[in-house]
């Protein structure tokens, strides 16, 4: 197959090939759903977007960007989080990066840098 005549079942495949984690689960879980109201990959693309937009108000995302690190979230993921947060919100990287302190383990806030 040349990379123009694929077909739009066969594009969502491709997709489905790219994903992983969490995003991976969403998709397979919704797709057949997604693909029903309109099997086009960019209809797909789209819904799996559709969490992501969520606004949250200022100090909503300052509340959730001071909450406790949940445990079960690696510090990778818990920094995507405040990103995501903070993005939707509208809070400055500033808020990340101490938020980021303030969940540090007390021997890393000890040696890191004062925010």
């Amino acid at each position: 197959m040349s990379g123009g005549d694929w077909s739009e079942e066969f594009r969502i495949l491709a997709l489905n090939g790219k994903l992983d984690g969490t995003a991976l689960v969403y998709f397979e879980r919704m797709v057949p759903h997604w693909t029903a109201e309109s099997p086009t990959l960019e209809h797909v693309m789209n819904r799996m977007l559709v969490p992501y937009m969520t606004t949250i108000t200022a100090s909503k995302g300052l509340q959730l960007m001071t909450s406790e690190k949940s445990k079960s979230r690696t510090w990778a993921e818990h920094y995507e989080y405040l990103t995501h947060v903070a993005e939707r919100s509208g809070c400055s990287d500033l808020h990340v990066l101490q938020s980021l302190c303030k969940s540090a383990p007390p021997y890393l806030q000890k040696s890191g840098p004062t925010v």
